[in-house]
C-alpha cells in the first residue's frame, strides 16, 4: 500500500478522521506515517502543524499538503509536540451539523483568539 492510499483510506474510514488529525494529534498522525513509511520524516509548519516528508512530498490526514512554511523542527519543537493532542485541546463536541454532516465543536478562547 503506498501513503497516499493509506492517507486516504484512513481518512474515509469514520467523519472524524480529518477532526482529529488536524485539531490536535497531526504529530500523531506524522508518526504513525514514520512507522509505517519510514524513509521519511517529520516536519512542521510554524509551531501549530506537524507534517510528514515522505517520497519528495509533505502529507497529512488531508492528503499532499502544499503552500505550507515548513521546516524540520529542533529538539525544543519535537517535545512540545510530543505533548500535542485532539483530547489536550479541550474541544467539546456538540454532535454534527444537520446541514453539513462536520462535527460540532468549540474551541477554547485561547485559540480562538489566535
Amino acid at each position: 500500500m503506498n501513503i497516499e492510499t493509506f492517507i486516504t483510506a484512513l481518512r474515509e474510514s469514520d467523519s472524524y478522521m480529518e477532526t482529529i488529525f488536524m485539531h490536535g494529534s497531526c504529530y500523531k498522525f506524522a508518526k504513525m506515517l514514520e512507522k509505517l513509511f519510514p524513509s521519511g520524516e517529520i516536519w512542521m509548519e510554524l509551531h501549530d502543524h506537524a507534517v510528514y516528508h515522505y517520497n519528495g512530498h509533505f502529507w497529512d490526514i488531508t492528503g499532499k499538503v502544499t503552500g505550507l512554511k515548513l521546516h524540520k523542527p529542533n529538539k525544543e519543537e519535537i517535545e512540545m509536540m510530543e505533548k500535542w493532542g485532539f483530547a489536550e485541546n479541550n474541544y467539546l463536541s456538540l454532535g454534527d451539523c444537520d446541514g453539513c454532516g462536520e462535527p460540532l465543536i468549540l474551541k477554547t478562547k485561547q485559540e480562538q483568539d489566535g
